[in-house]
């Protein structure tokens, strides 16, 4: 296998364990804020806290170009 295909399979391997426990933090917290798994259904994400993990994203992935370029 070669070395483009090793770092596509660990980085998509990375990214789902991140998703994952994301995924995981924001379900719990919304338990702990309602009591109960029902209030899941009800749960609303503001536009705002939208852009704000929008544009995080895209800073951690200007972040992770740099690492690839300063190897040059």
């Amino acid at each position: 296998m070669d070395k483009r295909a090793q770092v596509m399979i660990i980085g998509g391997v990375l990214g789902g364990l991140i998703g994952l426990v994301a995924a995981q933090v924001y379900v719990r917290s919304l338990a702990q804020g309602t009591g109960e798994d029902a209030g899941l259904a009800r749960a609303s994400v503001e536009p705002g806290d939208l852009i704000k993990l929008t544009l995080s994203v895209l800073g951690l992935l200007k972040m992770v170009d740099r690492l690839a370029k300063s190897d040059d």
